[in-house]
């Protein structure tokens, strides 16, 4: 769905998160490596050529804000609001590209589009995907976050990275994230199983803030540094996974392109938007061909009471079911599914 990027002024950060508890409570929370440096010397440097960088968040439920309030008492909100303070001169755009629910293998598909392709210089990338990746196979998980951190650090060497989790400490997902973060001198910071609420979202930015601190000390006056290029830790990390639009796709009769979504609007979710351009098909048969290089390949779209279910085929191999249609949903909700991988 559409995606806008947030522009905001500096403004006064919740500071309930504040008192010396939490305070000692997020410095044992965070995993300094690499730090945050270099995203404030990306910040002074765009805004020496006066113009604004960027920050990008990927996450699930949490960094979309749900349970907050208001859109300003979200940690991710809180989080920005806080790198403007301690950059008052600079200019920070924030893009807000979460799905609630998706985890890293989604996310290693949107680097490109969410992440990557830009014209505005990346500062800081803050990633937010272990809440939803204990149901992910472990092997699959590792290869997709660590796809998504390679296509970030080739593009965009300069940008810091940011790992956050808002899970418990023992989810099976923070051990592979912190092999990932550990071989590319990546920043932690786990908040814990953090509730969708005003309190835990504050909870989550004052985990971050020290680290933030910190690193606006260490910036100095240099220029940003190149983060190197590790060695890959997976056999096949998913370094060039890409998302494609439905119209590069072959359609037989019965397909229809480019359409006006006419649904309810009481059913659509922010989490999805308003699709302006929509696939449609009133009659099972006909198919969608797409022709693709790679050893995987999925689908991405929006599932609940107005969507169907899907058969595919690979490479002339049998129809397999693919369920999809969700009749007990009042409301459209971001999916994705594996279509095929392995191959």
């Amino acid at each position: 769905g559409p995606v806008r990027p947030v522009l905001r002024e500096p403004g006064p950060v919740d500071e309930r998160g504040d008192d010396d508890d939490a305070s000692a409570h997020a410095e044992e929370a965070v995993q300094a490596r690499g730090g945050l440096a270099n995203c404030f010397r990306v910040l002074a440097e765009a805004g020496q050529a006066a113009q604004p960088a960027r920050i990008v968040y990927l996450g699930g439920a949490l960094t979309q804000g749900q349970g907050a309030s208001r859109e300003a008492l979200c940690y991710r909100a809180l989080t920005t609001a806080r790198i403007r303070q301690l950059a008052p001169k600079t200019g920070l755009v924030e893009y807000d590209h979460s799905v609630a629910g998706a985890g890293s293998w989604l996310a290693a598909f949107r680097a490109s589009t969410d992440v990557v392709q830009h014209y505005l210089p990346l500062c800081l990338a803050v990633v937010e995907l272990a809440a939803a990746d204990p149901a992910e196979d472990p092997q699959r998980g590792r290869a997709a976050l660590e796809g998504l951190v390679r296509q970030i650090r080739k593009a965009h060497p300069q940008a810091d990275l940011l790992f956050v989790y808002a899970c418990p400490p023992q989810s099976p997902a923070i051990a592979w994230h912190e092999e990932i973060a550990q071989h590319y001198n990546i920043a932690s910071v786990s908040a814990g199983d953090v509730p969708l609420t005003d309190q835990g979202h504050a909870s989550c930015a004052a985990a971050i803030r020290p680290l933030l601190e910190k690193s606006q000390a260490e910036a100095g006056d240099s220029t940003p540094l190149k983060h190197p290029l590790a060695q890959p830790l997976c056999q096949a990390p998913m370094d060039a996974a890409r998302l494609i639009g439905y119209e590069a796709a072959d359609f037989e009769p019965g397909w229809k392109t480019g359409q006006e979504n006419t649904m309810d609007e009481r059913l659509y979710r922010s989490a999805v938007g308003k699709f302006r351009s929509v696939l449609v098909c009133d009659t099972p048969g006909p198919t969608a061909t797409l022709r693709f290089r790679g050893d995987a390949v999925g689908w991405f779209g929006a599932a609940g009471p107005d969507s169907g279910d899907l058969e595919c085929s690979i490479d002339d191999g049998p129809w397999q079911h693919k369920a999809c249609f969700q009749p007990g949903r009042e409301s459209l909700c971001p999916q994705a599914g594996l279509l095929a991988d392995g191959l």
